[in-house]
């Protein structure tokens, strides 16, 4: 769906001041982006940008994959514009879709599937941990922290969104990700759409829940003060 004459249909229509060569040059662009992304019941996909992970990490992601079966989906968002959340925001994600999840949660060969999902996702903290983004605004270029994570579908309804910072203690980090895992168990399903619950591992490796609406307000006020 998404190639180039998808995306050049797209800016002809929406961005009608544009002239041939910029429609050329932005479809080709966004075609490229999406022609790594894929879709799949044992498909894992993976959002982050380029120089936080490169091509040979992708490729040992893939090989780790593949031992159980799945397949990796990949997105470098480098050179798109996202909304300025940073504290909030997974710049680095692995999404487990729903199929995934249920199976896991249905205790069906649950040990081999949840271990490939924890190599993965432990290869990528140790890759990203220690670096940082670096973000062009009009005025100036700021140096943000990476946020890695696990986004997590339940059901249509349900998501958790579960962030595991550079600052853990790698002495923890597997058994924090075994008690994401007991989250994810124990986690209801929401009757009606809401938004992705949100928990950030802290230092000790201990999951947090947090109130993203109460610390955008609080930020908010204390800009105003």
């Amino acid at each position: 769906m998404y190639n180039y004459e998808y995306f050049k249909n797209q800016f002809e229509s929406n961005f009608p001041s544009w002239d041939e060569k910029m429609i050329d040059e932005q479809a080709r662009f966004m075609s490229d982006k999406y022609s790594t992304v894929k879709s799949g019941e044992n498909v894992l996909h993976l959002d982050y940008y380029e120089g936080l992970l490169n091509k040979e990490d992708i490729e040992n992601i893939q090989t780790i994959l593949s031992s159980e079966g799945f397949e990796l989906s990949s997105f470098d968002k480098t050179g798109i514009p996202y909304a300025n959340l940073e504290d909030f925001t997974l710049t680095v994600a692995l999404f487990i879709n729903e199929n995934i999840t249920q199976t896991l949660i249905s205790g069906l060969v649950v040990n081999a599937i949840w271990d490939v999902i924890k190599s993965t996702t432990i290869l990528i903290w140790k890759k990203t941990k220690s670096k940082k983004l670096n973000k062009t605004t009009l005025n100036s270029t700021i140096t943000t922290p990476i946020n890695m994570g696990l986004k997590v579908s339940i059901d249509e309804n349900t998501n958790l969104d579960l962030m595991l910072n550079g600052d853990i203690d790698k002495k923890v980090i597997g058994k924090t990700l075994d008690d994401a895992f007991e989250l994810i168990k124990k986690t209801k399903k929401n009757p009606t759409p809401q938004s992705a619950k949100f928990y950030k591992a802290n230092s000790n490796g201990e999951w947090i829940e947090i109130d993203i609406q109460r610390e955008i307000l609080k930020k908010i006020k204390k800009k105003e003060e």
